[in-house]
């Protein structure tokens, strides 16, 4: 990777997310997103790290600063019931987010490029009390955004990824995302998740590395 000047970012972050490797969402999951408009086609790379705990992230979009993201894991709570019937493994990690101009990639065959249309809720949190907000008007200090994304791109790389992030102070992260999960599933009280399903982006990378392999 050369010609890169960048503005770097740290933050730690809580995160949960399941993957659905075939089909497109369901009538339940459009009613949660609906009037959300998707944001434009991004192509992200993820780099083939091996490791399920370390992910490495160029993401390219039209008229945006590229950016580049490296996350380590520094630890998860297992299986966590956020509500009836949607179990995740809720994590955390820690993000260095770089943004530049002029990437290159040196070595394309170790990068999976992936493709997605991104519909994404945004909630802060004020107290306990859980509201959602444009941000392309306020920048709350604290909340966590809730995506429904479809996938596609290389070989294997189908169907669509639900996840759920947190922002804010460093301890109030774990609180802040379950309360937004749960504040946003009981809207749908039918829709499940299960635990098989949940995993981080590095992790289902390299599910999908095995599964190629074995073919």
């Amino acid at each position: 990777m050369r010609n890169y000047v960048a503005a770097m970012k740290i933050s730690d972050s809580c995160e949960v997310r399941w993957f659905q490797s075939q089909g497109t969402p369901g009538p339940e999951w459009n009613a949660l997103f609906a009037g959300v408009v998707a944001e434009p086609e991004r192509t992200d790379q993820y780099f083939a790290t091996q490791h399920s705990g370390v992910g490495f992230k160029l993401r390219r979009q039209q008229g945006q600063p590229t950016k580049l993201e490296t996350k380590y894991l520094l630890g998860s709570l297992g299986p966590v019931e956020l509500s009836p019937g949607v179990v995740g493994r809720v994590e955390r990690w820690n993000k260095i987010s770089l943004e530049g101009q002029d990437v290159e990639l040196d070595h394309e065959k170790d990068w999976l490029e992936v493709r997605k249309v991104r519909r994404l809720l945004k909630f802060a949190w004020e107290n306990g009390d859980v509201r959602r907000f444009d941000p392309t008007k306020e920048h709350p200090d604290a909340g966590a955004s809730f995506e429904l994304t479809a996938l596609s791109g290389a070989p294997g790389v189908t169907g669509f990824t639900v996840g759920a992030e947190a922002f804010g102070p460093a301890k109030q992260l774990l609180t802040i995302l379950i309360g937004v999960v749960k504040h946003v599933l009981v809207a749908q009280p039918s829709l499940k998740l299960d635990v098989a399903q949940s995993c981080s982006y590095p992790a289902w990378q390299e599910r999908l590395l095995l599964l190629s392999d074995g073919n």
